[in-house]
Formats: structure tokens, C-alpha cells, sequence
């Protein structure tokens, strides 16, 4: 018995007409930057976020990544990283993750292409979504911990407020 996924060759011109066609006809626009990443710009209520869906051969998937801009001191890494995994348990699609020597925040998901197919709309459309509300509901948070040295804690309380029903 063989765990390996079956893999046939993706043809990544073809993924990426696709998935330019799709972002476009959501009203993102976007840019062919080379043969294996397509950019965009993912606008929250925060602000704009740079985005971009990259290509990887083996094994044959396309990686979402969104950058936030937060810059942090080295004495705020710390409270960032543990606010990060804290809010990583509430997240079902996708993940943010802190690269310590970049000093980047980014929320990240892969989407796999293992036969050979095009991505779907409605896959490449959930994970920009969910990188959208992810950014939105979290962002304040981090800029709590950053900016006015809360604890992760209180952060998650301050910034994240679920409503029950409705007023």
C-alpha cells in the first residue's frame, strides 16, 4: 500500500489563466509575476494586504499567502507568537504564522492539485474569504498586543467580540 498521492503533471500556465480568470471575475485584480506566482491586493477594513497564490511542482498545489503589515520590536515577538497560536485554535481554513527573520505576519493556506485538475472557484474563493475575515477579526488584536503592549489575553478580548443574535 502506498501513501503517495497520486500525481500527474499540472500544466501551470493553464492553473494560472484559470486563476487569474477567477480573481478577476471576483474584482480582484491581479499580476502574472513570472511563471509560478499571481499577486493581488486584498482589501480589508484595515487596510490592503498584499496577496498572492504561488505554485509548487511536487506536490503539485498552489499556496495562498496574505501579508499583513505589522512590524513588531523584539521585545513584542514573544506576545505576538503566543497571540498567533491563540488565534490559529479558532481558525478552520487556513493559519497565520510570524517569520521571526522577515518580521513578516502572514495568513497562509495551501490548496492541493494532486490529478491534475484546475482549482475550483469556490476553493480559491473560500480561502481569499477566509483570509479576508480572518485578517479583519484578528488584525485588531495583534495591533493590541504591538502597539499598546497588551497581553495576548486581554487583546483577544479587547479586538474580538462575537455578537449572539441580533439587537
Amino acid at each position: 500500500m502506498s501513501i503517495s498521492p497520486a500525481q500527474e503533471d499540472a500544466d501551470v500556465e493553464t492553473v494560472f489563466d484559470a486563476l487569474t480568470e477567477m480573481l478577476e471575475d471576483a474584482g480582484l485584480s491581479c499580476d502574472r509575476d513570472g511563471e509560478e506566482s499571481v499577486s493581488f491586493v486584498l482589501t480589508t477594513r484595515w487596510g490592503a494586504c498584499q496577496a498572492m497564490f504561488l505554485w509548487r511542482e511536487t506536490p503539485a498545489c498552489l499556496h495562498f499567502s496574505a501579508s499583513l503589515d505589522l512590524k513588531t520590536s523584539p521585545a513584542r515577538r514573544g506576545p505576538l507568537c503566543e497571540l498567533v497560536a491563540r488565534v490559529n485554535e479558532q481558525l478552520w481554513l487556513g493559519h497565520f504564522d510570524y517569520w521571526i527573520e522577515e518580521g513578516a505576519l502572514l495568513f497562509r493556506h495551501t490548496l492541493p492539485l494532486l490529478d491534475g485538475d484546475l482549482p475550483r472557484p469556490a476553493d480559491v474563493m473560500a480561502v481569499v474569504a477566509a483570509a479576508l475575515d480572518a485578517t479583519e477579526r484578528f488584525l485588531p488584536a495583534f495591533n493590541f498586543v504591538v502597539w499598546a503592549g497588551q497581553t495576548p489575553e486581554q487583546a483577544m478580548s479587547s479586538a474580538v467580540v462575537e455578537t449572539m443574535g441580533e439587537a
